[in-house]
């Protein structure tokens, strides 16, 4: 299992509000995740990231609104 998650956004975008609680709850249940957050729009860009909110999970990204805890979970092999 990888633990790591990578949540790409910024601090102008709504919606990765509503992302990051949803991290941090899942964080909290799974300690032993890691949480890296990229937040700026040029870092973002460069690595190839067009939309925000963004999540990758070992090879997968996950955009806006597919960007739900049970896929998160499933991504992870925790559900």
């Amino acid at each position: 299992m990888n633990n790591e998650i990578i949540f790409f956004h910024s601090r102008i975008c709504p919606r990765c509000v509503r992302v990051r609680r949803l991290l941090n709850r899942i964080q909290e249940e799974h300690p032993d995740l890691v949480l890296k957050k990229v937040e700026s729009l040029t870092r973002v860009l460069r690595r190839k990231v067009y939309t925000l909110p963004a999540i990758k999970i070992n090879d997968t990204f996950i955009y806006g609104k597919e960007i739900t805890e049970e896929r998160i979970l499933r991504e992870l092999n925790l559900s």
